[in-house]
């Protein structure tokens, strides 16, 4: 069997940082990705004492010639990709009637146009290349629980990208499938067991319809 090769967003920082290193292991390739080398290095460290090859880019992953730059980068070193996993984490902390227009344009650039324009982007290559992969979304609230004050637009943000999940069960035919592991909010304990359940979907041990969203609590139980 080929290595398991992903390509992780986010990666220097939780609930994405656990991720990494749930799935690090021999025979697993990552490439990691933040919008500043800061927390790279520790991830990066920490996979490779796991025996995985370790790949890091500093990219912007809300703009698409950036997604375009950073996809020619990761193709050109590992030479294919099997699964995306996007973790945007964007919070601006405000009130509605006192958030700023620009912070708020800008936590949706970050975690919804992020994550649409890595699927498109990546779903068009493997679409050109005639196979399928996984993309995984990290997703923290948006759901029924009520967002914590001050975090209007980074709930909003949230739960625009569970229908984004949703909505990417369209590119099941293509086979490209798509999962979304949902948080009430990031914990250590929540990442940890969130970490294991992404490892265990990328690894293929759990099949699910796309476009499942599976729920975490602050419990760390899942559904």
């Amino acid at each position: 069997m080929s290595p398991l090769t992903a390509l992780m967003t986010s990666a220097g920082r939780e609930p994405a940082k656990s991720i990494a290193l749930a799935l690090a292991e021999p025979g697993v390739r990552l490439a990691l990705t933040d919008l500043t080398p800061m927390g790279l290095e520790d991830t990066t460290a920490l996979a490779q004492a796991q025996g995985a090859e370790v790949s890091t880019h500093v990219a912007d992953p809300s703009k698409g010639l950036a997604v375009r730059m950073l996809l020619d980068e990761v193709l050109e070193r590992w030479g294919a990709l099997d699964a995306l996993v996007n973790c945007p984490l964007a919070q601006p902390t405000a009130g509605l009637l006192e958030l700023d227009e620009w912070d708020f344009q800008r936590t949706l650039e970050n975690n919804i146009g992020g994550p649409f324009l890595m699927l498109q982007a990546l779903g068009r290559i493997w679409r050109e290349e005639g196979r399928g992969g996984i993309v995984l979304h990290v997703i923290t609230g948006g759901g029924a629980r009520p967002p914590e004050t001050g975090k209007s637009a980074f709930a909003a943000s949230q739960a625009g990208l569970r229908a984004l999940t949703r909505s990417a069960a369209e590119l099941a035919p293509l086979g490209i499938r798509v999962y979304g592991v949902c948080l009430e909010s990031v914990n250590p304990r929540g990442a940890l067991v969130a970490a294991r359940l992404a490892a265990q979907i990328l690894h293929g041990q759990i099949q699910a319809e796309p476009g499942t969203l599976f729920e975490v609590d602050n419990t760390g139980d899942w559904a």
